[in-house]
């Protein structure tokens, strides 16, 4: 329980450590004095947080004689107080500002704090942040306590978060290169060793071991420089002390101590040999150094070769190249690790390691990798300090101008830097496309440059949408840029399982694009029996190799050489008892034919892991399930609301499989867990679990897609629906509309898995609607392949299979909006697909089925653009002139008001009367191919939609209306004043509307056939070159290429003039 104190205010200051002041209090508690922490209100809620996170550690797993004790926490007037035990002593780190220690004390301390690891190690937790600052020491009675543990974590190994040096959680000076974030490796109870060694470096030598002048720097050196030994800096230190803690400081964790009891052993010896002789001789450390945990190496087995390539890549990005290259294996080979390698050299050359993974149960989700790798990317800039975050965004807002909604559709965290979106301009399919690779085009020209450069890692691309892989070929083939590493990883047993993959793989190979290939094999035999000597007997494997080679032999011949199945059975056979240590010889012990007999070698992939997973409780199990059907990466508050538990709650049931190593925590997180009270049968009350539960949400992430997938296969079919349509109906629970489309590929992709569940009309038709917004949204990003998928979805609820004899009512009838808009989106998607049977094909039912001509006027549109596509332009022309007659449009063949005033054009309303937009609408899609085929048929086109403005008003179309006058009447009919009075008003429509979608059609009117009659042509070049720009953000392709043209032409003809 959180104590409560009252206590007398007789508060003196002692000292501040950051904005909270350390006072001295006089408790009823026997009228001691105690130190309290006092942190204020305006400090921030993770501070809070962390603090109140250490309360409840520091009270759950007191150790009177190893951690100093919290008495409580007292809240009054806006602030919140921490009382502590006062042992009577001082920190190291003021003992070593008052007197030099001797190497006796040093000594005498080090023990007595690897001493406290073994016990709160074995709980476990891990302290991260071992300092001079957090061990309280009182020399004369021998007393030594650790403190603080507002970062700790009570998991064996978790993910470190990378952020800014100036928003990382701990003391850098004294932190691992794990720890920083910055390498591919988790953290464990050696980060605490590595801290250890900072801490006695700067006992024995007064210094840090990297003296730099700021945290960016020191983070370098911890991750790759190796600080000068302490007895090369003071030769009165003994060599084998110094031996010691640059074990301690090894940047590998596997190449530290293992265990406390070696360190222990090595140094007691040094104490002994001092107290003793008065000298410390030379002895091999490590000899005793075994860790009565199994703890896998986090270290790549023959990969040298391939690492090397990585780097070299890396390195020629760095100085200017677009690199690509795609790594294939088998699961389990280690892809992902080896991509994964490149991130310490990208972040040491100050640029950004972003990922995305593509997931088996998350097929159809548009963009899913690219998305998750620059969320990251978003996520990485956040962590920066203002200036640089400013700095960002007035990059980011120069190159999407007004179209950043684009990008927001696919990164809605962008919106967190750059502020909301207006919404984006509709275009047509072409142009919506053009747009799409346009900006992202110009978003990667802003992330990737010399100073920083960029490494986009893409996994499991076997599983990637169509839209993904049309833009990763996009990216490899076509996009030209500098200071880029892309790698792309896929299994290529499972390749053709995605055709679209192969295809795009084909693709790639054909447009001549240099990619790097890797092929990612088994280990070797020797490889097979270093990784698990070195598990074994950590680096004394060279030594001891001999004794497990018998093992490794029948795992290498069980596994083929495959890493992660080799470890799986090594940690099976440990949870099973089948591989024991023994404390008495100092060694873990095995037998053979042990093994074989219970028959664990013959186990599958799947079968090793559902034996791991069956021997977590059951509540356990039904979470992970759960969980499994969320996706890989998953967060407490989802899997919570789903089971009726708090985020700590649900921790609780997990913390199991956290220790396990079935799942892992995914950055960021706060650490939420069952903490005990001297019992391990205790938990946490409810209320002392929400102190733990930070302001963010807290998310896990499965160790492999092996893991997630045997969970998801343990699940009944039927069980698996139940389970999806809750989850479904979840994310639906009070949301409004917008919530809903933020979120709608989440949304489906539980729903439509439980289709067969749904009973009623008003469910399925709900269903319908959502696959619809889905469809949408896939669109809008053009991701066309993906959109029909989701509208044919909608599609067959809509007209399931007749059963027997029975006639279910037309939906057409019962449900004619929803149906009438789904087939119009279907028809259109399609042909953006070029699918154009298909969408011929519901065409024709839209144009039975649609109630009037204006429902049908959308597929009349698509219906002439697909002629047009197909180079049938007479047909399309016939398709528009036979709407326009239904629609009772005529053709004119001169200006029907030619006493309006040119100059008072702007003037008139917008137009409203939808019979005429759409009459616009047609007009305006039969006038290209009336242009190329029939000039005379053009001009009436081009007569009929003046007209139509004169009478009805403007409307955005108006612009290209008196655009293509100002043509005709500069030309044909030579009448260039008036021509030149049309355009300047079609320039002015632009702006009044805003009509950015035709803005490239008029300006390159306007200044190529026109303006040149009344200006000088040097007028003409910088509207040309608007042109071109308006063109590119319209993804109008075929008119920016036209204004490009005409702008080179201009440019000559002046120079040459």
């Amino acid at each position: 329980m959180v104590a409560t104190l009252s206590h007398k205010k007789l508060a003196v200051a002692v000292r501040s450590k950051d904005r909270t002041s350390i006072e001295l209090e006089t408790t009823d508690l026997d009228s001691k004095q105690v130190p309290i922490e006092v942190l204020s209100s305006e400090n921030t809620a993770k501070k809070m947080g962390r603090l109140n996170a250490a309360y409840c550690i520091a009270d759950n797993i007191y150790l009177p004689n190893n951690t100093v004790k919290c008495y409580g926490i007292d809240s009054g007037e806006g602030d919140r107080d921490f009382r502590w035990e006062d042992i009577g002593g001082q920190s190291l780190e003021e003992l070593m500002a008052l007197q030099k220690l001797d190497l006796k004390d040093i000594l005498r301390i080090a023990i007595a704090i690897v001493k406290i690891f073994t016990k709160i190690h074995q709980i476990p937790i891990i302290h991260k942040n071992i300092k001079p600052g957090n061990i309280i020491a009182n020399l004369s009675t021998g007393k030594l306590k650790l403190c603080d543990f507002s970062i700790a974590s009570r998991v064996t190994v978790e993910s470190a978060k990378l952020g800014d040096s100036k928003d990382m959680i701990g003391t850098i000076s004294y932190m691992s290169p794990e720890q920083t974030g910055r390498t591919n490796r988790l953290v464990d109870r050696r980060s605490d060793y590595y801290s250890l060694g900072v801490t006695c470096y700067e006992l024995l030598t007064g210094k840090l071991p990297f003296g730099t002048p700021n945290d960016l720097e020191t983070i370098g050196c911890h991750l790759a420089e190796h600080p000068t030994p302490p007895h090369q800096i003071d030769p009165t230190i003994p060599e084998v002390v110094s031996s010691i803690v640059m074990k301690l400081l090894e940047k590998n964790a596997e190449d530290r101590y293992q265990s406390p009891a070696g360190l222990i052993f090595d140094l007691q010896t040094c104490l002994s040999q001092l107290e003793k002789n008065g000298k410390i001789d030379c002895f091999r450390t490590g000899k005793r150094d075994k860790g009565r945990l199994l703890v896998l190496p986090q270290k790549l087995y023959g990969r040298e070769q391939e690492l090397d390539m990585l780097e070299a890549a890396f390195d020629r990005a760095r100085r200017g190249n677009k690199e690509v290259i795609m790594i294939s294996g088998a699961s389990g080979n280690g892809k992902s690790a080896i991509a994964r390698t490149v991130r310490k050299h990208a972040l040491k050359a100050g640029g950004y390691f972003i990922s995305g993974k593509f997931e088996k149960l998350k097929p159809n989700i548009p963009y899913i990798g690219f998305s998750q790798a620059f969320v990251e990317m978003i996520d990485q800039i956040l962590t920066e300090s203002p200036e640089k975050i400013a700095a960002w965004r007035k990059k980011i807002l120069r190159a999407v101008g007004e179209q950043g909604r684009v990008i927001a559709e696919i990164v809605p965290e962008i919106e967190l830097l750059i502020g909301p979106q207006p919404p984006a301009i509709k275009l047509g399919a072409v142009e919506n496309e053009n747009r799409f690779k346009i900006l992202f085009d110009r978003l990667l020209d802003v992330f990737c440059d010399e100073e920083h450069p960029l490494v986009i890692f893409l996994d499991d691309l076997q599983w990637s949408d169509s839209a993904s892989l049309k833009f990763m070929e996009w990216l490899v083939t076509e996009w030209d840029c500098k200071h880029l590493l892309v790698i792309g990883a896929y299994r290529d047993n499972e390749a053709n399982d995605n055709p679209f993959l192969s295809k795009t793989i084909d693709k790639i190979a054909a447009a001549g694009a240099v990619v790097n290939s890797m092929a990612i094999g088994s280990l070797k035999q020797f490889q097979a029996r270093q990784l698990v000597a070195e598990t074994l007997y950590g680096d004394e494997f060279l030594h001891q190799q001999k004794y497990s080679m018998p093992l490794a032999d029948l795992l290498f011949d069980r596994t083929a050489g495959n890493p992660f199945l080799l470890t799986q059975f090594l940690q099976t056979m440990y949870a099973e008892s089948l591989l024991v240590y023994d404390p008495a010889g100092n060694t873990w012990n095995w037998d053979i034919a042990t093994i074989q007999a219970v028959g664990i070698v013959d186990r599958s992939a799947a079968d090793l892991i559902a034996s791991n997973i069956s021997k977590l409780p059951e509540s356990t199990q039904k979470i992970l399930q759960l969980a499994a059907c969320v996706g890989s990466v998953f967060d407490l508050e989802m899997l919570g609301l789903a089971i009726g538990q708090s985020p700590a709650g649900t921790a609780v049931m997990l913390w199991e499989a956290l220790q396990a190593g079935l799942i892992l925590p995914a950055p960021p997180t706060c650490k939420i867990s069952p903490l005990d009270s001297g019992s391990a049968d205790q938990k946490l009350t409810s209320s002392e679990s929400e102190l733990l539960i930070p302001s963010f949400q807290t998310s896990y992430k499965f160790l492999h897609d092996r893991v997630q997938q045997t969970l998801y296969g343990q699940i009944p079919d039927d069980r698996k629906q139940e389970i999806h349509l809750a989850l479904g109906q979840l994310l639906l629970e009070n949301k409004d509309i917008e919530e809903i489309k933020e979120n709608i590929f989440a949304v489906v992709k539980q729903l439509n898995c439980a289709i067969d569940l749904l009973e009623t009309i008003a469910e399925k038709d709900e269903l319908v609607e959502l696959n619809l917004l889905a469809g949408q949204k896939a669109k809008s990003a053009s991701a066309y392949e993906v959109a029909v998928t989701y509208l044919n979805t909608g599609w067959a609820i809509l007209n399931p299979p007749c059963e027997g004899d029975s006639i279910e009512e037309s939906t057409w009838i019962r449900n004619y909006p929803l149906t009438l808009e789904l087939h119009v989106e279907l028809v259109e998607t399609e042909f953006f697909n070029a699918n154009f049977e298909r969408s011929q094909f519901l065409a024709t039912v839209v144009l039975h089925e649609a109630k009037t001509l204006l429902e049908k006027i959308k597929v009349y549109e698509v219906t002439i653009k697909t002629y047009f596509c197909q180079n049938q332009l007479q047909l399309a022309i016939d398709t528009g002139l036979e709407v326009l007659e239904m629609m009772g449009c005529s053709l004119e063949e001169k200006l029907l008001f030619p006493e309006v005033v040119v100059e008072n054009l702007t003037d008139f309303p917008a137009m409203t009367d939808p019979n005429k937009l759409a009459s616009m609408q047609i007009l305006d899609a039969i006038s290209s191919a009336t242009f190329v085929t029939n000039p005379a048929l053009f001009t009436a086109i081009v007569f009929t939609k003046v007209n139509l403005c004169f009478k009805y008003g403007n409307s955005p179309l108006a612009a290209v209306t008196y655009a293509d006058y100002a043509l005709i009447l500069s030309g044909s009919m030579g009448d260039r004043g008036s021509g030149y009075c049309y355009g300047e008003q079609a320039l002015k429509l632009l702006d009044k509307f805003n009509a950015k979608e035709v803005k490239c059609r008029v300006l390159n009117l306007f200044n190529a056939h026109v303006r040149h009659w009344k200006q000088p042509l040097r007028q003409t070049i910088e509207p040309l070159s608007e042109a071109i720009q308006s063109g590119v953000e319209a993804g109008d392709l075929i008119f920016t290429g036209i204004a490009s043209i005409n702008y080179c032409t201009h440019l000559f003809l002046q120079v040459k003039n």
